[in-house]
């Protein structure tokens, strides 16, 4: 008479080991298919300012403010500004401005370098006097 206690752990013994080494070689092959069609492998980097932002302005003078960037090819960069809104960024990814008597104060300057897929933020404070 045959145990089937033991047949049965004698299957299982067997089998797992079996499906698991079947799944594995099945999803190392899925993994390594060939994607038809276009793909575009995206390639990416995590902007920063290395330069300081004058955190002085005076009123009815004009405010400059040339950020260099680096980390990431200048073309793959935007720049958003929040915070003082007599400042603004020009076509050169520059930030300028002039303060107006209405500006006098303490203001805090957000700017975010965004490239692909990763982001900073420089958080200044700028006193117009």
């Amino acid at each position: 008479m045959i145990n089937t206690k033991k047949v049965l752990l004698i299957t299982l013994a067997i089998l797992i080991p079996v499906i698991a080494i079947i799944s594995s070689i099945y999803l190392v092959r899925k993994g390594s298919e060939e994607v038809k069609g276009i793909s575009e492998k995206v390639k990416s980097c995590t902007p920063y300012i290395t330069n300081m932002m004058p955190n002085t302005a005076s009123v009815g003078e004009s405010y400059y403010f040339s950020p260099k960037i680096v980390g990431c090819d200048i073309d793959e960069v935007t720049l958003s500004l929040d915070g003082a809104e007599w400042l603004s960024i020009g076509e050169g990814r520059y930030i300028s401005g002039i303060p107006t008597s209405f500006d006098i104060g303490i203001h805090r300057v957000v700017l975010t370098i965004s490239s692909i897929g990763n982001s900073s933020r420089y958080i200044e404070y700028i006193a117009v006097e």
